[in-house]
Protein backbone atom coordinates (compact mmCIF):
# COMPACT_ATOMS: atom_id res chain seq x y z
CA UNK A 1 0.00 0.00 0.00
CA UNK A 2 3.10 2.28 0.81
CA UNK A 3 4.31 1.82 -2.51
CA UNK A 4 1.11 2.62 -4.55
CA UNK A 5 1.11 5.83 -2.32
CA UNK A 6 4.08 7.22 -2.66
CA UNK A 7 3.99 6.04 -7.21
CA UNK A 8 0.88 8.14 -7.15
CA UNK A 9 2.59 10.90 -5.19
CA UNK A 10 5.89 11.57 -6.94
CA UNK A 11 3.72 10.86 -10.34
CA UNK A 12 1.73 13.73 -9.61
CA UNK A 13 4.12 15.87 -7.86
CA UNK A 14 6.42 15.30 -10.87
CA UNK A 15 3.42 16.54 -13.23
CA UNK A 16 3.10 19.36 -11.44
CA UNK A 17 6.38 20.09 -11.04
CA UNK A 18 7.07 19.78 -15.03
CA UNK A 19 3.52 21.40 -16.22
CA UNK A 20 4.43 24.68 -13.80
CA UNK A 21 8.10 24.81 -14.83
CA UNK A 22 7.04 24.51 -18.81
CA UNK A 23 4.22 27.02 -18.33
CA UNK A 24 6.44 29.29 -16.47
CA UNK A 25 9.29 29.53 -19.02
CA UNK A 26 8.27 28.59 -22.12
CA UNK A 27 4.49 29.20 -22.94
CA UNK A 28 4.58 32.87 -23.10
CA UNK A 29 1.58 32.90 -21.18
CA UNK A 30 2.98 33.76 -17.92
CA UNK A 31 3.79 31.96 -14.36
CA UNK A 32 2.34 28.62 -13.83
CA UNK A 33 -0.13 27.79 -10.90
CA UNK A 34 2.92 27.01 -8.12
CA UNK A 35 5.16 29.77 -9.62
CA UNK A 36 2.58 32.44 -8.89
CA UNK A 37 1.93 31.08 -5.50
CA UNK A 38 5.34 31.35 -4.60
CA UNK A 39 6.41 34.69 -6.11
CA UNK A 40 3.63 36.76 -5.33
CA UNK A 41 3.41 36.65 -1.90
CA UNK A 42 7.36 36.85 -1.57
CA UNK A 43 7.22 40.05 -4.43
CA UNK A 44 4.55 41.47 -1.32
CA UNK A 45 6.58 40.52 1.47
CA UNK A 46 9.69 42.02 -0.39
CA UNK A 47 7.81 45.50 -1.25
CA UNK A 48 6.81 45.80 1.99
CA UNK A 49 10.10 45.04 3.73
CA UNK A 50 11.79 47.25 1.29
CA UNK A 51 9.10 50.52 1.86
CA UNK A 52 9.62 49.60 6.08
CA UNK A 53 13.72 49.91 5.95
CA UNK A 54 14.01 52.79 3.82
CA UNK A 55 11.74 54.15 6.05
CA UNK A 56 13.27 53.19 9.11
CA UNK A 57 16.41 52.93 8.89
CA UNK A 58 17.36 54.37 5.15
CA UNK A 59 18.10 51.43 3.75
CA UNK A 60 17.55 50.26 0.08
CA UNK A 61 17.00 46.94 -0.50
CA UNK A 62 15.41 48.10 -3.87
CA UNK A 63 17.91 45.66 -6.03
CA UNK A 64 17.84 42.93 -3.99
CA UNK A 65 13.61 42.00 -3.89
CA UNK A 66 13.95 40.74 -7.87
CA UNK A 67 17.09 37.98 -7.11
CA UNK A 68 15.37 36.81 -4.18
CA UNK A 69 12.30 36.17 -5.85
CA UNK A 70 13.77 34.50 -8.79
CA UNK A 71 15.77 32.42 -6.90
CA UNK A 72 13.23 31.25 -4.79
CA UNK A 73 11.49 30.04 -7.28
CA UNK A 74 14.19 28.21 -8.63
CA UNK A 75 14.70 26.45 -5.39
CA UNK A 76 10.77 25.86 -5.74
CA UNK A 77 11.35 24.08 -8.79
CA UNK A 78 14.72 22.11 -7.81
CA UNK A 79 12.64 20.99 -4.52
CA UNK A 80 9.77 19.86 -6.42
CA UNK A 81 11.73 17.68 -8.97
CA UNK A 82 13.89 16.49 -6.45
CA UNK A 83 10.63 15.14 -4.04
CA UNK A 84 9.05 13.55 -7.02
CA UNK A 85 11.62 11.23 -7.94
CA UNK A 86 12.43 10.28 -4.53
CA UNK A 87 8.87 9.30 -3.82
CA UNK A 88 9.54 7.06 -7.12
CA UNK A 89 12.40 5.58 -6.13
CA UNK A 90 10.78 4.95 -2.24
CA UNK A 91 7.97 2.97 -4.41
CA UNK A 92 9.99 0.04 -4.48
CA UNK A 93 12.94 -1.43 -4.10
CA UNK A 94 15.16 0.38 -6.40
CA UNK A 95 18.38 1.20 -4.88
CA UNK A 96 21.20 -0.72 -3.07
CA UNK A 97 24.31 0.24 -1.65
CA UNK A 98 27.21 0.18 -4.02
CA UNK A 99 29.65 -1.76 -1.49
CA UNK A 100 27.34 -3.83 0.53
CA UNK A 101 24.32 -4.70 -1.48
CA UNK A 102 21.74 -3.06 1.61
CA UNK A 103 18.89 -1.46 0.94
CA UNK A 104 19.35 2.70 0.21
CA UNK A 105 18.41 4.60 3.45
CA UNK A 106 16.34 7.95 2.83
CA UNK A 107 19.13 10.20 2.63
CA UNK A 108 20.78 7.67 0.44
CA UNK A 109 17.53 8.09 -1.66
CA UNK A 110 17.60 11.86 -1.72
CA UNK A 111 20.83 12.05 -2.75
CA UNK A 112 20.82 9.74 -5.74
CA UNK A 113 17.85 11.65 -6.77
CA UNK A 114 19.73 14.74 -6.76
CA UNK A 115 22.47 13.38 -8.16
CA UNK A 116 20.71 12.13 -11.46
CA UNK A 117 19.02 15.46 -11.64
CA UNK A 118 22.09 16.99 -11.91
CA UNK A 119 23.32 14.77 -14.46
CA UNK A 120 26.49 14.16 -11.98
CA UNK A 121 25.95 10.70 -11.88
CA UNK A 122 27.92 10.28 -8.74
CA UNK A 123 26.52 8.38 -5.65
CA UNK A 124 27.22 5.59 -3.33
CA UNK A 125 24.01 3.95 -4.24
CA UNK A 126 23.22 1.91 -7.89
CA UNK A 127 19.63 0.83 -9.33
CA UNK A 128 18.72 -2.73 -8.99
CA UNK A 129 17.58 -3.43 -12.40
CA UNK A 130 17.05 -1.90 -15.41
CA UNK A 131 13.65 -0.21 -15.19
CA UNK A 132 15.16 2.17 -11.82
CA UNK A 133 18.01 2.44 -14.27
CA UNK A 134 15.63 4.00 -16.61
CA UNK A 135 14.02 6.26 -14.34
CA UNK A 136 17.03 7.63 -13.29
CA UNK A 137 18.42 8.28 -16.68
CA UNK A 138 15.03 10.33 -17.41
CA UNK A 139 15.91 12.08 -14.12
CA UNK A 140 19.45 13.43 -15.41
CA UNK A 141 17.26 14.16 -18.88
CA UNK A 142 14.44 15.95 -17.15
CA UNK A 143 17.54 17.90 -14.80
CA UNK A 144 19.19 18.51 -17.93
CA UNK A 145 15.83 20.31 -19.34
CA UNK A 146 15.49 21.86 -16.31
CA UNK A 147 18.69 23.56 -16.24
CA UNK A 148 19.01 24.98 -19.97
CA UNK A 149 15.15 26.26 -19.79
CA UNK A 150 16.04 27.92 -16.64
CA UNK A 151 19.03 29.58 -17.53
CA UNK A 152 17.16 30.73 -20.73
CA UNK A 153 14.57 32.59 -18.42
CA UNK A 154 16.39 34.10 -16.10
CA UNK A 155 18.65 36.16 -19.41
CA UNK A 156 15.18 36.90 -21.00
CA UNK A 157 14.13 38.04 -18.21
CA UNK A 158 17.24 40.58 -17.84
CA UNK A 159 16.70 41.50 -21.13
CA UNK A 160 13.18 42.44 -20.55
CA UNK A 161 14.04 44.38 -17.30
CA UNK A 162 16.89 46.55 -19.06
CA UNK A 163 14.75 47.38 -22.35
CA UNK A 164 12.14 48.45 -19.95
CA UNK A 165 14.52 50.57 -17.61
CA UNK A 166 15.65 52.04 -21.42
CA UNK A 167 12.04 52.70 -22.02
CA UNK A 168 11.85 54.82 -18.81
CA UNK A 169 14.70 56.55 -19.40
CA UNK A 170 13.78 57.90 -23.08
CA UNK A 171 10.18 58.39 -21.25
CA UNK A 172 11.44 60.36 -18.30
CA UNK A 173 13.97 62.11 -21.17
CA UNK A 174 11.06 63.09 -23.24
CA UNK A 175 9.25 64.60 -20.43
CA UNK A 176 11.76 67.61 -20.62
CA UNK A 177 11.10 68.85 -23.74
CA UNK A 178 7.97 70.88 -25.12
CA UNK A 179 4.40 69.51 -25.86
CA UNK A 180 5.01 69.47 -29.49
CA UNK A 181 8.49 67.23 -29.32
CA UNK A 182 6.55 65.23 -26.49
CA UNK A 183 3.85 64.05 -28.27
CA UNK A 184 6.54 63.22 -31.12
CA UNK A 185 8.91 61.21 -28.95
CA UNK A 186 5.48 58.97 -27.39
CA UNK A 187 4.84 58.21 -31.23
CA UNK A 188 8.50 56.59 -31.29
CA UNK A 189 8.05 54.83 -28.24
CA UNK A 190 4.48 53.51 -28.47
CA UNK A 191 6.56 49.91 -30.75
CA UNK A 192 9.01 49.86 -27.85
CA UNK A 193 6.44 49.48 -25.33
CA UNK A 194 4.26 46.97 -27.46
CA UNK A 195 7.35 45.03 -27.10
CA UNK A 196 7.88 45.18 -23.74
CA UNK A 197 4.39 44.37 -22.59
CA UNK A 198 4.91 41.14 -25.27
CA UNK A 199 7.86 40.30 -22.57
CA UNK A 200 6.20 41.15 -19.88
CA UNK A 201 2.70 38.78 -20.19
CA UNK A 202 5.61 35.94 -21.72
CA UNK A 203 7.05 36.56 -18.00
CA UNK A 204 5.43 38.94 -15.29
CA UNK A 205 8.83 38.62 -13.13
CA UNK A 206 10.12 41.51 -15.04
CA UNK A 207 8.31 43.48 -12.95
CA UNK A 208 9.31 42.21 -9.69
CA UNK A 209 12.79 44.24 -10.45
CA UNK A 210 12.74 47.60 -9.01
CA UNK A 211 15.84 49.83 -9.88
CA UNK A 212 17.08 51.81 -7.33
CA UNK A 213 16.67 55.60 -9.58
CA UNK A 214 12.91 56.08 -9.72
CA UNK A 215 14.09 57.82 -13.79
CA UNK A 216 14.49 53.69 -14.48
CA UNK A 217 11.48 52.44 -13.02
CA UNK A 218 9.17 51.37 -16.05
CA UNK A 219 6.11 51.35 -13.53
CA UNK A 220 6.42 54.75 -12.24
CA UNK A 221 6.89 55.82 -16.12
CA UNK A 222 3.64 53.81 -16.67
CA UNK A 223 1.61 55.22 -14.46
CA UNK A 224 2.83 59.25 -14.92
CA UNK A 225 2.20 58.83 -18.70
CA UNK A 226 -1.40 57.55 -18.15
CA UNK A 227 -1.70 60.38 -16.25
CA UNK A 228 -0.26 62.81 -18.47
CA UNK A 229 -2.56 61.28 -21.21
CA UNK A 230 -5.91 61.77 -19.03
CA UNK A 231 -4.94 65.38 -17.62
CA UNK A 232 -4.64 66.46 -21.84
CA UNK A 233 -7.41 64.58 -22.61
CA UNK A 234 -5.22 61.93 -24.69
CA UNK A 235 -6.61 59.10 -23.65
CA UNK A 236 -9.17 57.41 -26.20
CA UNK A 237 -13.31 57.22 -25.01
CA UNK A 238 -13.42 53.74 -26.31
CA UNK A 239 -10.30 51.53 -26.65
CA UNK A 240 -11.09 51.41 -30.92
CA UNK A 241 -11.50 54.77 -30.99
CA UNK A 242 -7.33 56.35 -30.07
CA UNK A 243 -6.23 59.66 -30.64
CA UNK A 244 -4.26 60.02 -34.32
CA UNK A 245 -0.87 59.06 -34.22
CA UNK A 246 -0.96 58.07 -30.56
CA UNK A 247 -2.51 54.36 -31.52
CA UNK A 248 -0.01 52.04 -31.07
CA UNK A 249 1.35 53.34 -27.53
CA UNK A 250 -2.27 53.12 -27.06
CA UNK A 251 -2.49 49.77 -27.71
CA UNK A 252 0.65 49.33 -25.63
CA UNK A 253 -1.23 50.59 -22.63
CA UNK A 254 -4.35 48.25 -23.44
CA UNK A 255 -2.61 45.22 -23.61
CA UNK A 256 -0.58 45.33 -20.62
CA UNK A 257 -3.37 45.89 -18.55
CA UNK A 258 -5.36 43.38 -20.41
CA UNK A 259 -2.40 40.81 -19.82
CA UNK A 260 -0.06 41.78 -17.23
CA UNK A 261 -2.47 43.17 -14.75
CA UNK A 262 -4.54 40.62 -12.44
CA UNK A 263 -6.85 43.74 -10.91
CA UNK A 264 -10.14 44.31 -11.70
CA UNK A 265 -10.70 47.22 -13.22
CA UNK A 266 -13.28 48.79 -15.66
CA UNK A 267 -10.96 49.47 -18.64
CA UNK A 268 -8.00 48.44 -19.91
CA UNK A 269 -5.90 51.44 -19.20
CA UNK A 270 -7.40 51.35 -15.27
CA UNK A 271 -6.52 47.75 -15.00
CA UNK A 272 -2.32 49.07 -16.41
CA UNK A 273 -2.89 51.84 -13.70
CA UNK A 274 -3.19 49.18 -11.13
CA UNK A 275 -0.74 46.98 -12.01
CA UNK A 276 2.06 50.17 -12.17
CA UNK A 277 0.80 50.97 -8.79
CA UNK A 278 1.44 47.33 -7.83
CA UNK A 279 4.53 47.49 -8.93
CA UNK A 280 6.09 50.56 -8.32
CA UNK A 281 7.90 51.85 -4.73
Amino acid sequence: MTAYICLSAGALLLLLAVTDFLCTTISLGGLGPVSSRVTTPLWRIGRATTLFAERRFGVSMRGAIGPTVLSALGATWILLHLAAYTLLYLAGSSLVSSETGAPATLTQTVAFSGSALSTLGASTVQPTNGWWDILSMIAAVNGMVVLTLSVSFVLNIIHSTTTARQWAVRYNAAKQASEEDWREELKQLGPDLSGIVVDLTASPLTGVFIPDDPEMSFPKAIRDLIERLDDRALLPSHPLQPKPGLAQLMLGIELLGRHASTARADTDIEAARAWADAHSL
